[in-house]
């Protein structure tokens, strides 16, 4: 009995850590005392819980071509926000302003605000507690 029970706690154990495992500390992998802003037309976007990724491609600008990985809510917060599946499609210029990732070459973005001037869509995200905010949905390179 003491050998089952001894099993059952490590299992509990185990299926209570794996999602804290998978989830990461914000302030660990982006810079929330910065913003930028980056411009481009969606790649593609992962719609999912807990966290969704909009893969932005942007021309030009001082560094050349990139792709950047932008990390959105999830999809349950999303579809609070008036964003569903179908609300951003590839081809769609955006601009979205965020914290940028703690490593400049992995083009990782937190996104805090996202505007679609095509329609007018503006989408803010709630700051976190230190987290820097855009100036506004219309913000360029705020830093």
């Amino acid at each position: 009995m003491r050998v089952r029970s001894l099993l059952l706690a490590v299992l509990a154990a185990g299926v209570f850590a794996l999602p804290t495992g998978a989830h990461h500390v914000i302030s660990e992998v982006y810079d929330i005392g910065r913003t930028i802003t980056v411009e481009g037309r969606v790649d593609r976007v992962g719609y999912r819980d807990p966290h969704s990724f909009l893969h932005l491609r942007v021309h030009g600008g001082a560094d050349g071509n990139h792709t950047w990985s932008v990390e959105l809510e999830g999809a349950a917060k999303l579809h609070q926000l008036g964003v569903d599946r179908e609300t951003l499609r590839p081809g769609d210029r955006v601009t979205v302003c965020g914290n940028p990732g703690r490593d400049a070459g992995q083009y990782r973005l937190l996104m805090l605000t996202l505007a679609r001037p095509s329609d007018g869509l503006a989408v803010r995200r709630m700051p976190m507690a230190n987290q820097r905010e855009c100036d506004s949905l219309s913000a360029r390179g705020a830093g």
